[in-house]
Order: C-alpha cells, then structure tokens, then sequence
C-alpha cells in the first residue's frame, strides 16, 4: 500500500525528502481524524445512523482532533449538543477517505475494518500520511463544495502545491497565489476562461478561480494535511491568508526552474 502510493506520488513528479520522515507530524488534522475514526471500529463494527452517517458520539471524537482553523471559523464545536456528519466537513472528508481508501466496509448497518486497514494501521505514522497524501491528490474535491468541478483544478494541485514550497514563508491571500500560478502557466488563463458560472459577480472569472482553489485546495486538502497554515481575518472585508508549513518545507525539495514543466506534464500525464 505505501510503496505504491511513494511511486504514485513520485510519477506525478513529487519525490518525498527524507528530512520529512524525521519530522513530527502528529498534529496533522486529517491524519488524527482518520486514526480516531478507525479506532472506534471494534470487531463487531461501528453501528451507523440512518443514512450510514457517524453516530454523534464518533462524530465528535473526530471533529475535536480532525478540525482545521478553517473548521473551527465556520462551526461551534464548543456550542453544540448534538454533532452530525453533514455538519462538519472535516468529518465528512475523514469518512469519505477511509471509503475511498477502502479502509473499511458497510454491512447491515455497521462499519467494518477491512484487511487494507489492519496494514494501514500496522504502518509507521509518515508511512500513513503518505498514502493519505496520495489519496488526496486523486480525490474528486469537488464533492466538498457547491461550484463545478472543474477538473483542472484536481490536476493542477501538485503544481500549486509546489509553488507553495518554493514561495519564501509568510502569510498572503489565496489570490496572490493564483496570480503568481498564472503567471508562471499562462496556459491556465484558457481554462479559467473556460469556467462557467451562472452568477460571476464583480470580479468576473478569475476571482471564481480564485474561489474554487481557496476553498478545493487551500481549505479541503492542503490545510487538513498540514501543508499550509492559515491566518483567520477577523475583519469580514479582509481575506482570509495562508502561508506554507514547516512541514511542507521537509516534505518537498525545492525544485529549480528547469523542474516546473517537468512537474506540470508528470502530474497532467498521471492524472490523466
């Protein structure tokens, strides 16, 4: 499972330093909701709720591990009495992955572990973040928000995610980034163009470009792997800003100029 994951990453481009597998990765938010979440399946499986969604108990457990900042800006943890699935994404994301990774089964009502999980569990905490990240980068991200889906997005996300890791440290708006992306791919402008939506609002499409990778990858993937920080405006009028991680740093080597197009056609040619 984890060799073909490392080689899967690595055709698309992105080969893992070793200076990651030293680095402590236990704060990472999706990887603690999965591990949370997999452990409260015992061998008689987890009872689900009408709907095969979470019992509330379960629900809660993973939210207080597997929440980003993101997360918490948008729900009321603290406030709540009653804890739905479908009312914390990062809950959701968490069980759409065990799924998608086929770490578990449903039969009559209950969840399941699956051999797959056994050896997932049974794996070193970077092996799993690993597989996790790999996973990541082929999952319909779409799912998780209201916009169309855009494949290009998906495909572009191992180049977004490398120029993040060549970006110097510090806090920006998503749209700095998108701007710098573009400049880089003047090929993008063609699918931005593309885009359709019904209602473009003032900024036209670029700015829904902007959007969808804020909330596709800056919010859903690279935020809860730890990829990136986010610094919450508390001003409505100013935008939230994101910055690389540490961990980012020892995951990815840099890549020089000669790379970028390399990593582009990797990832293009093994998404598809």
């Amino acid at each position: 499972m984890y060799k073909e994951s490392r080689e899967n990453l690595e055709a698309m481009g992105m080969n893992i330093s070793d200076a990651f597998f030293s680095y402590d990765i236990s704060h990472v938010a999706l990887l603690q909701g999965v591990r949370v979440l997999l452990d409260s399946i015992t061998e008689e499986g987890l009872v689900l709720r009408a709907g095969g969604f979470l019992p509330e108990a379960i629900v809660k457990s993973v939210a207080e591990v597997g929440a980003t900042e993101y997360d918490k800006k948008h729900s009321y943890l603290q406030q709540q009495n009653h804890f739905y699935e479908n009312e914390h994404v990062c809950v959701w994301l968490t069980h759409i992955v065990i799924e998608v990774q086929k770490l578990v089964q449903t039969k009559d009502g209950r969840l399941f572990l699956t051999n797959r999980a056994k050896e997932y569990l049974g794996l070193g905490i970077h092996q799993q973040y690993i597989i996790l990240l790999e996973l990541m980068f082929t999952l319909n991200l779409s799912s998780f928000d209201l916009q169309q889906e855009a494949i290009f997005i998906n495909n572009m996300s191992a180049v977004v995610l490398q120029l993040l890791r060549d970006e110097n440290r510090g806090f920006r708006p998503t749209k700095k980034y998108a701007k710098l992306l573009a400049k880089k791919y003047t090929t993008l402008e063609y699918d931005i163009e593309a885009l359709a939506f019904p209602e473009l609002g003032e900024g036209g499409k670029f700015d829904a470009f902007v959007a969808i990778i804020k909330l596709r990858l800056f919010e859903r993937f690279f935020l809860p792997l730890g990829l990136i920080e986010m610094q919450v405006s508390g001003d409505r009028f100013k935008p939230d800003q994101f910055s690389k991680s540490s961990l980012l740093e020892r995951l990815l080597p840099h890549s020089n100029q000669s790379d970028e197009e390399g990593i582009l056609k990797s990832c293009l040619d093994f998404l598809g």
